[in-house]
């Protein structure tokens, strides 16, 4: 399991360059995506654009949000209580 930290670097850069019309490229986004619309499998990044596509033109925000409801609702990959 990648550690959160790829989310956090990413984000800062989109932040910083005014990319919230994007979405970044980690294993706990896909991880979130695959839990809050119930995949079988993680989905790939080119899915993960393709759902965020109705949150436009925020989906980074829209990330962020899974991202919180993730850590705090469910766990990450690997640290989940079940």
């Amino acid at each position: 399991m990648q550690r959160p930290a790829p989310f956090f670097a990413q984000g800062i850069l989109h932040r910083g360059a005014g990319l919230a019309d994007e979405v970044t490229r980690d294993d706990v986004t896909e991880y979130a995506a695959k839990i809050a619309y119930k995949l079988e499998q993680s989905p790939d990044h080119a899915r993960v654009l393709e759902i965020a596509r109705p949150c436009r033109p925020f989906p980074m925000w829209a990330a962020v949000l899974l991202h919180l409801w993730i850590r705090r609702e469910v766990g990450l990959p690997g640290r989940r209580g079940h």
